[in-house]
């Protein structure tokens, strides 16, 4: 027959050793865990960053103060076709988006700039004579979440029908 007083003191032994080595895995979880919140916070993060410079591109091509396709860029022309006066750069700031727990502030700038003349279908019927000319512009969003710093930069190509100057 077994003795028990000499038992129970391995039994202990045992259980403190599952005791740790369970504590052990719960922690590393808990690491893998943390990183993965931080992972899929910085792709939304990114997406939102995303999301802002469309946005802007959006705005600077289509909102009536920022860049007016049919007024001011075709005055520029007439006024000296190598160098037109677009605005040079538009400052955008979204903020109060609610996600949940946190707020995130997303901003902005785009940026236009006139790349030259481009030809385009029916162009060489066109060359050399007084009539319409195609005017290539780019402009250039980046959009930017403040906290962390996570930015996109998008460029989106913009050709103007005008009249061309002589």
């Amino acid at each position: 027959m077994r003795n028990p007083k000499k038992e129970s003191g391995v039994v202990l032994l045992v259980s403190l050793l599952l005791l740790l080595l369970i504590t052990i895995v719960g922690f590393s979880m808990m690491d893998t865990s943390n990183l993965e919140v931080k992972m899929a916070s910085t792709k939304e993060l990114k997406a939102i960053s995303f999301q802002t410079a469309e946005s802007i591109l959006d705005e600077s091509l289509t909102e009536p103060g920022a860049i007016d396709l049919l007024g001011r860029s075709l005055n520029a022309f007439f006024a000296d076709p190598n160098d037109p006066t677009w605005p040079t750069e538009d400052n955008y700031a979204y903020t109060g988006y609610d996600f949940g727990e946190r707020d995130v502030d997303a901003r902005g700038d785009s940026e236009t700039r006139f790349l030259g003349t481009a030809s385009t279908i029916g162009y060489s019927i066109r060359k050399g004579s007084s009539g319409i000319e195609t005017y290539y512009y780019e402009v250039e969003a980046n959009g930017l979440t403040v906290n962390p710093n996570i930015s996109s930069n998008h460029f989106q190509g913009v050709f103007v029908e005008a009249p061309r100057v002589n």
